[in-house]
């Protein structure tokens, strides 16, 4: 059976960081190309997830949202509900 190494902490991910990824691997550029797709898709994923909620109980569909990279709760606005 294959050994699986704990990666709970910074440092001990960052020590595994050459074993996992090539030598070449683009770190800075990555992060920020997951982080502005990240925050692009969250409010669609929200409004989808409340049309869900909201045929199985309409009352909690307004608590869906995501959490933007920027650390705080973010509620995701309905651009079905603004003009332009």
């Amino acid at each position: 059976m294959p050994r699986v190494r704990s990666l709970g902490t910074r440092q001990s991910a960052q020590a595994c960081e050459g074993e996992l990824l090539p030598t070449a691997w683009p770190r800075a550029q990555a992060r920020e190309l997951f982080i502005a797709c990240y925050d692009l898709l969250g409010p669609l994923a929200a409004r989808r997830v409340r049309q869900i909620i909201t045929r199985y109980s309409p009352e909690l569909a307004g608590r869906a949202a995501y959490h933007s990279s920027e650390l705080k709760l973010s509620a995701a606005p309905d651009p079905a509900a603004t003009d332009g």
